[in-house]
């Protein structure tokens, strides 16, 4: 497989709008996608995030499947995307066993499968949001539309993001390393890494980010407090952050908040009691300056 950033003819190019926008809702309702839908719920996951610095060496080999894994991502959703816009049934299943036999490989059949399911998850929660229009809980005017692709538009390459499976990674909180095991036949790669490990819980994927400036940077999704498995076994892999809970700070009144973000005015907020927040973007010892205007 060609490891080039550049987007071939089977990754789409452009957000595809469906000839009808109704195609493929019912008939894609299958036991899978239903799965889907449920699974798409809050949850007391939260993500530590880590830069990753590694030797030369090491970034040319994450470079490659960071581009293979959004390679897979591009080409699995294009040909689901395909389906629904022609109206018909989205075959998770087909569409999953096609391309995890294509890239297992090149990734291991656990990478694969992570960028796999994060696609299944975009793709229910489509469904999903999908749904609510058509019950009459969302806005009329509002747009729901299928997961798009991993690219950059400007540059007319694949975003790198290099998707790892639960299982196929250790993090060290002592020595500041992670280990990514890439199949049985491969050496692991590991990176050492800087940051704080501010959760604790059992883990999740891993998402590898490169921002285009010489910068990694690892999302390490942990489940808060966890121990042990769906079947009540003692979890392999515990990333050992600071906190064990997630505190949630409770409210001060009871009053409420609009909030708008845009460019030159970085937010705006109303309050129920009338007042008027402007964020103008001015600094002072590096912190944003409220404006404040009574209606």
């Amino acid at each position: 497989m060609p490891a080039s950033t550049q987007l071939l003819s089977d990754e789409e190019r452009g957000p595809i709008s469906p000839a009808n926008p109704d195609a493929g809702v019912h008939e894609s309702e299958g036991t899978k996608e239903e799965f889907l839908v449920r699974a798409v719920r809050a949850s007391k996951k939260r993500a530590d995030v880590v830069r990753l610095l590694p030797s030369g060496a090491q970034e040319r080999k994450l470079m490659r499947l960071a581009d293979l894994s959004a390679k897979l991502w591009n080409e699995l959703n294009y040909k689901r995307r395909q389906q629904w816009n022609g109206g018909q049934r989205v075959d998770l299943e087909g569409t999953e066993r096609k391309y995890r036999e294509e890239y297992k490989g090149a990734l291991g059949p656990h990478n694969a499968d992570a960028v796999i399911n994060k696609n299944n998850e975009a793709w229910g929660s489509f469904f999903s949001t999908l749904k609510s229009k058509k019950e009459g809980k969302l806005p009329k005017h509002e747009r729901v539309s299928p997961p798009g692709y991993w690219k950059d538009r400007e540059e007319g390459k694949r975003k790198l993001v290099f998707v790892v499976a639960g299982d196929s990674y250790a993090v060290d909180e002592v020595n500041h390393t992670v280990r990514i095991k890439l199949g049985r036949k491969k050496k692991s790669l590991e990176i050492p890494f800087a940051g704080r490990l501010r959760w604790y819980g059992k883990q999740g994927r891993m998402e590898i980010h490169y921002d285009g400036a010489r910068a990694w940077h690892a999302q390490i999704s942990v489940e808060v407090g966890a121990e042990e498995t769906r079947n009540k076994k003692p979890a392999r892999r515990i990333v050992r952050g600071e906190r064990k809970s997630i505190r949630m700070a409770e409210p001060r009144g009871d009053g409420a908040v609009g909030v708008d973000l845009g460019i030159n005015i970085l937010a705006s907020a109303v309050t129920s009691s009338g007042a008027w927040l402007l964020y103008r973007g001015s600094r002072e010892g590096g912190l944003l300056l409220p404006h404040q205007e009574n209606s």
